[in-house]
């Protein structure tokens, strides 16, 4: 679909479409509308309100070199993440929506799709995970709990068993038992050692 004929399709719904629903139901007035505001040129989609976009037009402007992407709810944006994570997936997704997400970054004509260039993205950051010193602020995840940590309830297992609690809840516990005083509203920082 052109934007031309999307835009027309809105035109035509705001226009005709929403007015005789509202007209159906009783309404005196249709107070609906929609408006065409952007269109991605590229979008990776993780989940529902987790993706980044590389727009092809914004509020009827075409981008230009220092246009960013639109990125929601992806850890590169989030701080409750390790600086590992978020600088990984931020590496990732400059490749993937042809930069603007990097620091100093420009958009680039054309987004990465070369498979070869991800692997080795990945053989690199494995690399440093695995043969070089970490530092403790790299690895380190953050997380504010919000309630008490014995209000969260333990997730029911396939088997009908009781799981373990969120790690932010299990290292809340265990701060609580040395004596630090951690309840709802705190920022609970933890390192995963062992994902097993």
């Amino acid at each position: 679909v052109t934007r031309p004929e999307f835009e027309a399709f809105i035109a035509r719904l705001n226009r005709d479409v929403f007015p005789a629903i509202a007209a159906e139901s009783g309404a005196r007035e249709c107070r609906i509308s929609l408006a065409y505001e952007k269109a991605f040129e590229r979008l990776v989609y993780v989940s529902a309100k987790h993706y980044g976009g590389r727009f092809e037009h914004f509020k009827g402007k075409a981008p230009t070199e220092d246009s960013k992407p639109e990125v929601k709810g992806l850890e590169y944006k989030r701080g409750d993440n390790s600086v590992l994570a978020r600088a990984m997936q931020a590496q990732a997704l400059d490749l993937l929506l042809g930069g603007g997400v990097l620091e100093g970054s420009k958009r680039r004509p054309t987004c990465e799709s070369n498979p070869a260039v991800f692997r080795a993205l990945v053989d690199r950051w494995r690399s440093r995970i695995l043969n070089h010193d970490l530092p403790l602020a790299d690895i380190l995840i953050s997380k504010r709990l919000s309630k008490e940590p014995e209000h969260y309830k333990r997730p029911k297992k396939k088997d009908g068993t009781l799981g373990s609690p969120p790690p932010q809840v299990r290292a809340a516990i265990m701060a609580r038992e040395r004596g630090k005083d951690v309840g709802a509203g705190v920022r609970v920082e933890y390192v995963v050692a062992d994902a097993r």
